[in-house]
């Protein structure tokens, strides 16, 4: 009886914690999504967008589709099959599209790269350029941090001299849920160039996008404490747990009536829907 309640408390200490980085999650995005569509004044005058996933942005603002903001080209990789091993081992690094969700922001690592062989059916693309991907994980963006190669799995746009870089990245990431929109279903859900390139979206001048991009920024370092911190925590009573049930399997820990007391009004202390 000890040891389930005990177990049974901690893991609803988990999951609790793992709600709240859920909610952490959605209260970041939020908060880009208000900066990126009505800016960080919020006594701006506004106007009616004339796009339906946004009523209205800032009156100075420009509504531009997303292909005249920036150069958007497919990733390359025209060789079949696309593991052969003639083509990989090289120095030219090759990212994937688990490489854009597994990044923060930037892609600073890589585990693939390709050779000459590899790089004569595919393409090289700066770094600084924002990489999306448009079938596995669609609309994930991040930056590269060095000059890397990709597949057709994944897009590159490199920003015009109108746009900047870490504005478009937030851009980006509000409009995930307009990218699934636009993708196509066919065996499964895929995004091309040309469909990115037609969404619209508002751009402030130059310096207000920096100024936006900075102060994203810094939310962004605030949210990533706190998830530091929760992970900490998951992680620490997930290691007690384990060595709870080690202890109490071999006789390690002496539990008293009083320890059963405790953890038995613990457990009833829990939400019902944690308990289930």
């Amino acid at each position: 009886a000890y040891l389930d309640a005990s177990c049974a408390a901690v893991d609803a200490a988990v999951a609790a914690k793992r709600s709240q980085l859920e909610t952490l999650d959605a209260l970041a995005l939020a908060v880009i999504h208000q900066a990126v569509t009505r800016g960080i004044n919020a006594a701006v005058n506004m106007k009616p967008s004339g796009m339906d996933w946004l009523p209205e942005v800032p009156e100075h603002w420009h509504i531009q589709q997303i292909k005249r903001t920036c150069n958007i080209v497919r990733g390359k990789f025209t060789h079949r099959p696309r593991n052969d091993p003639a083509f990989y081992g090289g120095e030219y690094p090759f990212v994937q599209t688990g490489d854009i969700t597994a990044a923060s922001k930037y892609i600073r690592k890589y585990s693939q790269t390709l050779n000459d062989l590899g790089l004569s059916v595919s393409k090289i693309f700066p770094r600084g350029t924002l990489v999306m991907s448009i079938a596995a994980n669609i609309g994930d963006v991040a930056i590269l941090d060095f000059e890397a190669c990709f597949p057709d799995s994944m897009v590159g746009l490199i920003p015009g001299h109108k746009t900047d870089l870490n504005f478009l990245y937030y851009v980006m990431r509000a409009m995930k849920g307009i990218m699934l929109r636009s993708a196509v279903i066919s065996t499964q859900l895929n995004l091309n160039n040309v469909r990115i390139g037609t969404n619209f979206a508002a751009f402030p001048p130059m310096k207000e996008q920096k100024a936006i991009g900075e102060y994203l920024d810094a939310k962004e370092q605030e949210v990533h404490a706190v998830k530091e911190t929760l992970n900490a925590q998951i992680a620490t009573l997930t290691t007690y747990r384990k060595s709870l049930i080690h202890e109490c399997v071999t006789g390690q820990r002496r539990v008293t009536d009083e320890d059963v007391r405790r953890a038995m009004q613990s457990k009833r202390n829990q939400p019902a829907e944690r308990r289930a």
